[in-house]
């Protein structure tokens, strides 16, 4: 029989190398549901700040199934994962300084 230490181990590797977990940290609760469901332990609550261990997530995608408010999900690892920011256009058209 399997152990589920033994599953944890067959689960390192990537199941999507391409993708990467996104935490959108705006709708967030850390509320620890998705560290419950979590197979390689890739995700850790530090106070009530949810964090990936990119290197040990497998990107099953459990930890996005079991979110009660869709903070995580499964990026193409080119995309950007923080918002940038317009650059600064004066009101002529022109960059300001």
């Amino acid at each position: 029989m399997t152990s589920m230490m033994d599953i944890r181990r067959l689960d390192r590797t990537k199941n999507h190398p391409d993708l990467l977990l996104h935490i959108d940290k705006a709708l967030c609760l850390a509320c620890g549901a998705c560290v419950a469901v979590c197979p390689p332990d890739a995700l850790f609550l530090q106070g009530l700040r949810l964090t990936v261990d990119q290197a040990t997530c497998t990107d099953c995608d459990r930890c996005a199934a079991m979110c009660p408010v869709g903070a995580l999900s499964l990026v193409p690892v080119s995309a950007p994962l923080v918002p940038i920011p317009p650059s600064p256009i004066s009101s002529n058209g022109r960059h300001s300084s």
